[in-house]
């Protein structure tokens, strides 16, 4: 994932009796391939041959782009690949401290036109892509994403850190990017000026059990805040010990009266210092019912 103009250097790194070949067109730079990033998505192929062996396989290295979109007064982008998608209008009037981000994200997308594209060993394109209103009808492939790629870092190192303990589960992104238009839907704890609007913080469970909720951490038989705090803990200490970025923690407790399970969710972000919250949240309220002390 780069900036238009960036430049970049690829660096293939062969595993013992492979020769890997590339197979576009750039300028080599000591082992590795030098070229500045342009306006689209770029396909990177290399050709991996093993010694001994005549058989050869090829891989593929997406080089994502961010363009610039559109917006009319209503939120409705304009042109070109995602004409008609009801992004929303990102709020003025943004806090100092998010000014920079806002500035740099507000305005470029990544268009993602194959969500099943991995961008790191345990996350695809589709694990960050935003969801979008019920009501708004969008059946186009393409769909927008802002992300800093410092999140994808800091969840593979969450995960990997937190299996290293012996559980098996994994990391489970329940609330990604948000554009504009969803984040301002009136949901549960989306604040005004969201780190999610720009690709900078979201919602995550883990689970071993490939479903929407947290698992029975503890092994008490019930799934509630106690299977959640021992991530949030060790999130926390990671930060603390520079393992990962500061950021916020945040840790959230659901209640439906609708018939659905509660939920227990934990948010993360890359604020660049700590901060740590908790709230709980009765049949979807949009402000939060009590605090929670962690």
């Amino acid at each position: 994932l780069a900036w238009p103009g960036k430049r970049i250097t690829v660096t293939p790194v062969p595993a013992s009796g492979e020769k890997i070949t590339p197979l576009f067109r750039a300028a080599r730079s000591g082992r590795g391939y030098r070229m500045s990033a342009t306006g689209a998505m770029r396909e990177l192929r290399f050709r991996i041959a093993r010694s001994g062996s005549r058989a050869t396989t090829e891989t593929t290295l997406w080089l994502m782009i961010p363009e610039p979109i559109r917006v009319d007064t209503s939120g409705i982008v304009t042109k070109g690949p995602l004409a008609g998608y009801p992004l929303g209008l990102y709020p003025e009037g943004v806090p100092e401290r998010y000014r920079a981000r806002a500035r740099a994200l507000s305005s470029r997308f990544y268009i993602v036109t194959d969500s099943s594209l991995r961008i790191a060993p345990g996350f695809a394109l589709r694990d960050f892509v935003s969801k979008i209103r019920p009501e708004r009808n969008w059946t186009g492939r393409a769909h927008p994403l802002s992300l800093d790629y410092g999140l994808v870092n800091m969840l593979e190192k969450i995960e990997s850190a937190w299996r290293a303990t012996g559980y098996p589960g994994r990391v489970r992104i329940e609330s990604p990017f948000r554009t504009p238009d969803y984040n301002n839907a009136g949901a549960a704890g989306r604040a005004t000026f969201s780190q999610h609007m720009y690709g900078s913080a979201c919602d995550i469970i883990f689970t071993a059990e490939h479903d929407r909720l947290h698992d029975d951490v503890d092994g008490d038989g019930d799934r509630d805040m106690e299977d959640l705090l021992p991530l949030a803990r060790k999130i926390e200490s990671m930060m603390k010990a520079g393992e990962i970025p500061k950021g916020g923690i945040g840790v959230y407790h659901y209640i439906h009266r609708d018939g659905r399970a509660e939920e227990f969710t934990i948010h993360v972000d890359l604020r660049g210092r700590i901060g740590k919250w908790g709230s709980l949240y009765d049949s979807d309220t949009v402000k939060a019912a009590a605090d929670i002390d962690w």
